[in-house]
């Protein structure tokens, strides 16, 4: 049993991945795992879209997962949707006064 949490960068550079390439799915698998396994920490997933996405698009996210427990298989599934929020950005500082 581990108690270590890990971070894993994904990023297009960090895989290796050529232009124009981009990571679009993610699947965690742990195999066969001792009896109490679970989470230590809440997981959580930190994405960046391309500058190119519209203000206001929405992302469909999904996840699932999936266990044998006692012999029998327990599943769950869940989605949402993320709005992207593009924030205005003052191209010019204030003046000063001097």
């Amino acid at each position: 049993m581990t108690t270590n949490n890990y971070a894993l960068t994904l990023s297009p550079t960090a895989l290796g991945l050529g232009s124009g390439e981009y990571v679009t799915d993610v699947r965690c698998e742990f195999g066969t795992v001792p009896s109490g396994f679970q989470s230590v920490v809440k997981p959580t997933m930190t994405v960046q879209v391309l500058g190119t996405v519209s203000n206001g698009y929405q992302i469909i996210n999904r996840a699932d997962v999936g266990g044998k427990y006692l012999n029998e298989w327990q599943t769950a599934k869940t989605s949402w949707v993320t709005k992207v929020y593009k924030f205005a950005t003052n191209t010019t500082l204030p003046k000063t006064g001097y």
